[in-house]
């Protein structure tokens, strides 16, 4: 398998991903996405499904206030004691997603998206644990303030009990799947970078 170039791995993280588990690696690093509704599957008893949501504020605006960029973020992350990485990208920035992940603890050790500035990292630290059946995170309120190259992120996790089995009932209808609650525990204070310009704005 081919080593990745700095380029390919920022568009890996950013943009691309395979639905399931382990069905797409760069080296050591598995690549994930949200899971579509057709495609969630409980069937695997070392597996959990994950439900949260995330509600990102980028220099004060949200998607419901005309934000257009960033679109998406990933997730770099590794798990508990194996230490395997794992991208997960195309998670909203507005609204819930589901995962498929192996049981355990994972380590949420930076964040990625794009804007038309370019591709930036975000330095903000989060811990979660995957059960058997569906593990529900909360809701990740984050807020970012970039300036051109560098910037503030702050954060909260928010339980909001009332989403969740309309989540569960929109996402993955018909589901019996027992729910444990264990919320995301995160930094409440971090830092952004814009590691790779836009053409034209260097």
């Amino acid at each position: 398998m081919r080593k990745l170039r700095r380029a390919d791995w920022i568009n890996a993280l950013i943009l691309s991903g395979i639905i399931g588990i382990g069905g797409f690696s760069f080296g050591c690093t598995t690549s994930l996405r949200p899971l579509n509704p057709e495609d969630i599957t409980l069937d695997d008893p070392g597996a959990g499904l994950v439900f949260g949501r995330i509600h990102l504020l980028y220099n004060g605006n949200d998607q419901r206030r005309g934000l257009r960029y960033p679109a998406t973020l990933a997730w770099w992350m590794s798990d508990d004691p194996q230490g395997r990485s794992f991208i997960v990208s195309d998670l909203p920035v507005d609204g819930s997603f589901i995962l498929k992940l192996p049981l355990g603890r994972y380590n949420i050790t930076s964040l990625g998206f794009r804007d038309g500035l370019g591709e930036w990292t975000v330095s903000l630290p989060a811990v979660f644990t995957v059960e058997a059946g569906c593990t529900y995170l909360g809701t990740w309120e984050l807020r970012f303030q970039a300036g051109m190259f560098a910037g503030q992120a702050s954060a909260e996790v928010v339980d909001q009990p009332e989403f969740v089995r309309d989540d569960i009932a929109r996402i993955h209808p018909g589901s019996s799947c027992p729910l444990t609650v264990v919320l995301l525990k995160t930094t409440t204070q971090g830092s952004l970078r814009l590691s790779r310009s836009a053409r034209g704005t260097e």
